[in-house]
């Protein structure tokens, strides 16, 4: 077989240095999988959140009192946009750190060793350039392209979560704060029920008064009183979910094109530079 020779391709043995030096400088690798890190917790912070909100309206769906019944499930129904939003977003930010893990592999590292190796040979230069560019695009292409991602999300101040995480989270202090006053009052009003029956010589509610108290009389009160109280619940969702389900699909959309589009563009432009770059180099000179 013929070896090339290093002298005359002393520029392709200097792109090979600076690309063998990314490979093997574990920094950027720490920074890219930090910033993905960090981007993944608050997105999945996030669907845990909206996922407690739509077990909460289910919950609320349930009652029996129709008109609120149906308004909980609506806003159910709309939650569950939320969740497959952020099941989609956490999906791709997966998928970039799984790569991510795998660009360190010792065994990718061995492979792209092998492929420079193979370059040398002038019968075997043509795989071992294309198995190259395949190798390089993992390890230092993509950690690359995450750190450049989080220098410009930090520039234009795109938001990845954090904004969205943040509502969800007032919105849920809202709902519980509402939720407890609910059965506070519920609380009140079976003690006082109790209180009454006792009056009465009874230790405990009879199941006639039970039914009345769902239907006639006194009942009507406390009726009110929750429907009131179950208003208030909804109404912190119903409020909220507009604001919440546009926030999800803009995080989605954002990590769609930072995370899906985008790489697919700079991986392609990436792919043609490095060709060009080992191809040119390789290519023996004629005179």
């Amino acid at each position: 077989m013929k070896v090339l020779g290093l002298r005359k391709n002393i520029p392709f043995v200097l792109l090979l240095v600076i690309a063998l030096f990314l490979i093997f400088w574990q920094k950027p690798h720490q920074l890219a999988e930090s910033y993905l890190m960090s981007v993944s917790e608050e997105t999945l912070s996030s669907l845990l959140l909206i996922s407690e909100l739509k077990i909460a309206a289910a919950s609320g769906a349930s009652t029996k009192v129709p008109l609120i019944a149906g308004s909980f499930q609506g806003v159910s129904e709309l939650l569950d946009q939320g969740v497959e939003y952020l099941g989609w977003a956490n999906a791709l930010i997966g998928i970039q750190l799984v790569l991510l893990a795998l660009s360190q592999s010792i065994v990718l590292k061995v492979l792209i060793i092998l492929a420079i190796i193979v370059l040398f040979f002038e019968k075997m230069k043509k795989v071992g350039l294309q198995l190259l560019v395949l190798f390089l695009l993992v390890n230092p292409v993509l950690t690359v392209y995450v750190i450049g991602i989080k220098y410009i999300a930090k520039e234009v101040k795109i938001d990845l979560g954090t904004g969205l995480n943040a509502d969800l989270k007032k919105v849920q202090t809202n709902y519980l704060a509402k939720k407890k006053t609910q059965e506070a009052k519920m609380a009140d009003h079976k003690t006082s029920q109790l209180a009454k029956a006792k009056e009465k010589g009874k230790d405990k509610i009879s199941i006639v008064n039970k039914v009345e108290d769902a239907v006639i009389g006194s009942a009507q009160k406390f009726g009110d009183e929750v429907d009131i109280v179950f208003t208030d619940t909804l109404d912190v969702l119903k409020g909220a979910i507009n604001k919440l389900l546009q926030a999800c699909l803009n995080l989605l959309t954002h990590i769609l094109v930072l995370f899906l589009v985008l790489p697919m563009l700079y991986f392609y432009a990436a792919r043609l530079l490095i060709q060009s770059l080992f191809s040119t180099n390789l290519t023996p000179k004629t005179t």
